[in-house]
């Protein structure tokens, strides 16, 4: 009989051994995964009272670990044992500079600096050391933050006055922190607060263009906080709104984005003024915006919200394509507020604002957007112009059109029923027969006498057209002949076998999933594997899918005609 394998201990001696042998960063990996979290505060306990003892030296055994990036049990280790630690600030000091030297950008500052923190809370005087190592430059910036933080939760009072001081005449790297330091924190009375806007006020009116992010970002955090404090942000907009520029704009986005709800219609508003000269090279700004328009679409900051979206769009900084999330929102959330938008955009002057109705659509067929829209506002030359434009740049999306057109003859001026009537004879039901009719004539049940007569006429003049396309049947003569269609299709085979085997060589599936090629069968039986050691055989009937397409039948037999249909449509848009 074999003997049973005894579990590992993870203990103060075999933590010991790891450290000597060299193998303290595995072994650490190791006791996080086999200790549940009861498991692993104990070690932790263990190690520190290890340290403390003498036993081992931690500090030591971290700097001495190879470089390269530490493991998140590593750094959860310094997250949590740090504070248990007796420890001196320059020791400390020296392991933060140490390990962030090596492991740059891996994470492990930032545990590190989470143990310091909880290590500094724990005496008044740690922090007050930490700051004066600071200025004096024994100590990195980076310990600044934590320092100030701490201090002002454990003793707002006394630190105030030095965090008021560094952010108005401190070093670049130490007035930078000192500002964000007051900015994030929430803990000030009034009278406190108000010394520190009248200081982060002046550092944004005396900083370059270059250090204006800081105190800005602050202010409007402290403004954002409450509903009283928004004219504090709306003062740190009018300041910097003359050096508006790519960083004041990134900053601005980046404030806003996470916490939109809880800012001002008033604050909201100067900052989408300021927003709106953003760019089509801003990239990270323009990404942002799309975030926050996204989610006031309605509500109450609908209005300015609504006003940056269709400058931009206007300006063609860009299209809605690169709003991707605003036009997800658009389309699947609030119908009246898609109504509205959609409207908004069709009714516009400017062709660049019907260009952002073309850039929703997506999808074939019944996917494609449809559009109930009230355009009882537009005039006859409104109302020709929106059906030109429908006609000649939604070609590709039938039903939209189709949906565009019924609202202009449900909504519309009966004075600009002829132009549309022609439109949708041609080119929407000359080129697709079946989806837009189809969707038309769900619409003449319960229509108003003048649309459903357009309707009525519409598809009598289809329904003859078709008998006289179909009349002609199939002539033998203009068919391709047999070679032609051979080779067509074994061109065709050979392309598909081209596609699915790159296809399967970028697949992560095909690394992970077997694949079998079968001549002939219905079903496929396979094993699956429910447990180790058993497999039940399963059998499932293979499927077959299909994709149906209309195509613009003009648009495949006579392309050139069918384009310049299109551009007589758009003769006369000035800025296309």
């Amino acid at each position: 009989m074999a003997n049973p394998v005894s579990a590992p201990i993870y203990d103060q001696a075999a933590l010991a051994s790891a450290i000597a042998g060299s193998t303290f960063g595995q072994f650490l990996r190791d006791a996080h995964l086999a200790l549940e979290e009861p498991g692993w505060d104990v070690f932790v306990a263990d190690a520190a009272a290890a340290h403390e003892a003498g036993t081992i030296d931690l500090l030591a055994a971290f700097t001495a670990m190879p470089a390269g990036r530490l493991g998140y049990a590593s750094q959860l280790l310094l997250e949590k044992i740090i504070p248990r630690l007796n420890i001196d600030l320059p020791p400390l000091v020296a392991l933060y500079e140490t390990l962030v030297a090596r492991t740059e950008n891996d994470g492990s500052a930032n545990y590190l600096l989470t143990g310091i923190e909880a290590w500094a809370s724990q005496e008044p005087a740690r922090p007050k050391a930490m700051i004066a190592a600071v200025t004096t430059g024994t100590a990195p910036p980076a310990m600044l933050r934590v320092a100030l933080v701490t201090g002002l939760r454990t003793d707002r009072t006394s630190f105030l006055g030095s965090a008021l001081d560094m952010a108005a005449t401190g070093d670049p790297a130490i007035k930078d922190t000192a500002i964000q330091v007051l900015g994030w924190f929430d803990g000030f009375t009034a009278p406190e607060l108000k010394q520190v806007v009248a200081v982060l006020e002046a550092a944004l009116a005396n900083a370059t263009l270059a250090a204006s992010a800081a105190p800005l970002r602050s202010l409007l955090s402290i403004a954002k906080r409450a509903s009283a404090n928004d004219e504090i942000g709306v003062r740190a907009l009018a300041t910097i709104a003359p050096r508006n520029d790519t960083t004041v704009r990134e900053t601005i986005a980046n404030e806003l984005m996470f916490a939109t709800t809880k800012v001002s219609l008033k604050l909201a508003s100067a900052a989408f003024e300021l927003l709106s000269a953003t760019e089509a090279d801003e990239i990270g700004t323009l990404n942002l915006i799309d975030h926050i328009v996204a989610q006031h679409l309605d509500g109450a900051l609908s209005a300015p919200a609504c006003r940056l979206l269709d400058g931009l769009l206007e300006r063609r900084v860009a299209t809605m394509k690169r709003f991707d999330e605003t036009t997800h929102k658009l389309l699947t959330g609030d119908a009246t507020t898609r109504a509205a938008t959609v409207s908004r955009w069709l009714t516009a002057e400017k062709l660049a604002m019907f260009l952002a109705v073309r850039d929703i659509c997506s999808g074939f067929g019944e996917d494609a957007p449809r559009f109930d829209l009230d355009l009882s506002m537009v005039d006859k030359q409104a109302a020709e112009r929106i059906a030109r434009r429908c006609s000649a740049l939604l070609l590709v999306f039938p039903e939209t059109i189709a949906s565009i057109l019924a609202s202009l003859l449900l909504t519309g001026p009966p004075s600009a029923f002829p132009i549309i009537e022609r439109l949708l004879f041609d080119p929407l039901l000359i080129n697709y027969w079946t989806g837009p009719r189809t969707y038309l004539e769900g619409r003449v049940a319960g229509a108003p006498p003048p649309m459903a007569a357009v309707l009525t006429r519409v598809f009598a003049r289809h329904d003859a057209y078709k008998a006289g396309i179909e009349a002609a049947k199939d002539i033998a003569e203009l068919a391709p002949s047999q070679h032609h269609r051979f080779l067509v299709a074994t061109k065709k085979r050979e392309e598909q076998r081209a596609i699915g085997k790159a296809a399967r060589k970028q697949s992560i599936f095909a690394d992970i999933m077997p694949m079998s090629l079968m001549l002939y069968g219905d079903a496929a039986i396979y094993d699956v594997h429910i447990e180790p050691g058993k497999t039940v055989r399963t059998e499932s009937q293979m499927q077959s899918q299909e994709l149906f397409q209309e195509l613009p039948r003009v648009e495949v037999i006579d392309p050139f005609g069918s384009w310049y249909l299109r551009a007589q449509l758009l003769r006369d848009e000035r800025d296309q």
